[in-house]
């Protein structure tokens, strides 16, 4: 005998919705979960955002603590290497009117070095950019040092406590983004400041830039050190000295350099041909706001404004 056994026909339309619901269901249950760990995760202390410590793009090394003082060599053109260790003119890139001054560029490194192993609490630094397209991405801050080294003038014990900056385009970047540099080594800003540059420019750097970022000027040295004017394969003095009034001029109408299309800052782009940027606005933002002033005057067009906001070295 046979049995037969028939079993009720299912609902499809109902299995499907129960499929449907239950799917649902799951998708809700993850994304229940996924909330909840997140809201564990943040009540725990997990978000790096809300971390006492401040958020870094990169790891940096221990600051150097204990340097108080700055020491600025200021350069002004590329060492390109070679067996004379800058005493050959070839061993330059330099300008026309620069013929005759290398040796004084090496008494300018000389100068600094001298001054920063006289107090052990200095931060020597060699500043000036990639401002040569014909030396390529070399900088005159490195290579300055690079003679340095050369030379043998960098004991270990000043080595330690000597760096470049090489973003500076102009005098007023020298000093500006020397004591920068100066803060992403020591986490602190310098009590005190030695620039060494031609004497020819003392005026330039002791009062237009020192005034411009307001650094106390008991606190503000500058060392001037001529070309010998005397050396017959110098004959630009007058020329130079003309120029430098004519610049000196220049900085004494726009403090900042920032006017638009303005001399100083056609120059300053005119340095720049590898188009460099720099990142002390994050290494330093307590110097922000005078990285970014102008202080043109619409009325005379001229920006002899100081800087109005807080500064480091006026607390």
């Amino acid at each position: 005998m046979v049995v037969s056994i028939r079993l009720p026909e299912s609902n499809s339309t109902y299995s499907r919705k129960r499929r449907y619901s239950t799917r649902f269901s799951r998708k809700l249950l993850v994304v229940a979960v996924t909330l909840l760990f997140v809201l564990l995760f943040w009540l725990l202390g997990g978000d790096a955002t809300d971390d006492d410590d401040e958020p870094t793009a990169w790891d940096l090394g221990e600051v150097k603590s204990g340097l108080t003082s700055l020491v600025i060599v200021t350069c002004h053109a590329v060492w390109l290497g070679g067996k004379a260790a800058g005493e050959d003119e070839s061993e330059w890139a330099i300008n026309d009117f620069q013929k005759g001054e290398t040796r004084t560029f090496i008494k300018h490194i000389e100068a600094g070095v001298s001054i920063a192993l006289q107090n052990p609490e200095t931060l020597l630094v060699f500043s000036g950019g990639e401002t040569k397209a014909s030396t390529g991405p070399r900088s005159e801050g490195s290579s300055y040092f690079n003679l340095a080294a050369a030379r043998d003038l960098i004991p270990a014990d000043l080595l330690a406590r000597t760096t470049t900056e090489e973003s500076a385009m102009d005098s007023y970047q020298n000093v500006l983004f020397s004591i920068s540099r100066f803060h992403e080594v020591t986490g602190t800003y310098p009590k005190t400041i030695t620039v060494i540059s031609h004497e020819f420019k003392r005026e330039r750097f002791q009062r237009l830039h020192r005034e411009a970022i307001q650094f106390p000027e008991e606190a503000f040295t500058f060392v001037g050190i001529d070309p010998d004017w005397a050396d017959e394969t110098n004959t630009n003095k007058a020329s130079i000295l003309e120029h430098e009034e004519s610049t000196r001029a220049a900085w004494g109408v726009d403090l900042y350099a920032c006017v638009e299309d303005d001399e100083l800052r056609e120059k300053r782009r005119g340095r720049n041909p590898m188009r460099r940027y720099n990142a002390y606005s994050i290494s330093c933002p307590e110097l922000v706001g005078l990285f970014r002033w102008c202080g043109l005057d619409e009325g005379t067009g001229i920006t002899t404004r100081l800087y109005p906001g807080k500064l480091p070295w006026l607390d």
